[in-house]
């Protein structure tokens, strides 16, 4: 086949959900590891997680991990899911103005760590930031307006050539429990051209194709949802990650579980028919980044065992790109 030379290979992997939790305890197995992802030349740059901080041993051991050329995403679903475990009313879009606070305060520390990144590594080192509608939409607690003001307020700030998106997690939906039950897209999409209106940076909206599957119960979902912020223009990212309508070795049924494609979990509603669909929806317009979340199959020890379903994903992702041109 040849290779267009219209597509690129400029992908983001979030490698943390693959990696082992105590990875950083252990120098030479947390070298070894991003070793192999600067190895892998499908990556342009990973999805980082923000706990707190961005590695439990500052950002000069995390500049030191990273590939130079690398720019990369930073999610801040880590620091919300544990912060809301201690406190319900925690998040940017929260009406209590403590939990509100307290979430713009964890993105101001964020913002910090970006910049000693930027001090190390370039301007370029991180594309985006990847924010979060929490707390939970139950009525009374959540709101899109309060989310606008979050969001006009952290922009703000000085984020070197770093854009802000807000990702969608599953929103609540009449019929289900939720995963995380944000807000819905519709006032998302409102909070964002809310908050656009009062800066100049850019803000933007990205769809993780499980968590949108989970929330509509279907593989159309995200189709769905990656239609909506194309019209809505406020589409700047897609990240690839399954899901499943029954349990599997590594997961509930919808669980937000990052499952692999179908090749690899055959419960996984994930496959390259449906990632193709989404890749026409989506387009050949210019968005931020488009990447892989994929977790490690379940009781892997050995690097390559983890990394492989995330690495196919990423191949196939690239491989459904080189056919559309």
């Amino acid at each position: 086949m040849a290779v267009s030379s219209r597509v690129s290979r400029n992908y983001v992997y979030a490698a943390y959900n693959a990696a082992p939790a105590d990875l950083a305890a252990t120098p030479e197995a947390e070298a070894a590891w991003y070793g192999r992802l600067r190895s892998e030349p499908l990556i342009s740059g990973l999805e980082l997680a923000f706990a707190g901080t961005l590695h439990p041993h500052g950002t000069a051991r995390l500049a030191e991990l990273l590939a130079p050329q690398w720019s990369s995403v930073i999610s801040t679903v880590p620091v919300t899911m544990v912060r809301l475990a201690a406190d319900e009313t925690y998040g940017l879009a929260s009406v209590s103005k403590h939990g509100r606070a307290a979430a713009i305060t964890d993105v101001l520390q964020l913002c910090a760590g970006v910049a000693q990144l930027r001090d190390r590594l370039g301007e370029t080192v991180v594309r985006a930031i990847a924010l979060l509608s929490a707390p939970r939409a139950n009525p009374g607690q959540s709101s899109w307006a309060f989310l606008a003001d979050s969001l006009a307020e952290i922009a703000s700030w000085d984020w070197g050539d770093a854009a802000l998106c807000l990702e969608h997690a599953d929103a609540m939906r009449p019929h289900h429990a939720p995963e995380k039950g944000f807000l819905n897209l519709q006032d998302e999409i409102r909070a964002v051209q809310a908050a656009r209106e009062r800066t100049a940076r850019p803000i933007e909206q990205t769809i993780n194709w499980g968590r949108s599957a989970i929330e509509t119960r279907s593989a159309t979902g995200p189709d769905a949802h990656c239609s909506e912020l194309v019209a809505s223009g406020t589409l700047g990212g897609l990240m690839i990650s399954g899901a499943a309508p029954l349990a599997t070795d590594a997961s509930r049924a919808w669980e937000d579980a990052h499952l692999p494609m179908t090749e690899i979990e055959p419960a996984s509603i994930l496959g390259r028919a449906q990632l193709q669909n989404t890749l026409s929806v989506v387009g050949d317009g210019p968005i931020r980044y488009l990447g892989v979340k994929v977790g490690s199959p379940a009781g892997a020890d050995r690097l390559e065992v983890r990394l492989a379903p995330g690495l196919a994903a990423l191949g196939a992702l690239h491989e459904l790109r080189l056919r559309r041109g």
